[in-house]
């Protein structure tokens, strides 16, 4: 049984049930390794993992190809605020004085 919920029916509707745990569970212990704690971005960044590794397995249609570049940049995005302490990396936050 898998411990998020997947609602990409493209790339999970013909991936058996033991697939998807295989790759959850191979998805959870990367981001273990990782040291990766906080549970929103541990959830985004194991369901884009799943998501990529599934679409990959799946072939080299124009729409995976599609969509494993898409839960990469989603993945990409997520590991940068998750390792900049939740802060997009495009977002800065600045203090302004008076001197």
């Amino acid at each position: 049984m898998t411990v998020y919920i997947y609602d990409d029916t493209y790339i999970i509707n013909s991936v058996e049930d033991a697939d998807l745990e295989a790759s959850e569970t191979k998805a959870l212990t990367d981001l273990n390794k990782q040291g990766v704690t906080d549970a929103f971005y541990l959830e985004e960044m194991c369901k884009a993992l799943v998501y990529i590794d599934l679409a990959i397995k799946q072939g080299e249609s124009e729409a995976m190809n599609e969509r494993i570049s898409h839960y990469r940049k989603e993945y990409n995005r997520y590991n940068t605020m998750n390792l900049h302490n939740n802060v997009d990396e495009k977002i800065y936050s600045v203090e302004i004085g008076r001197g």
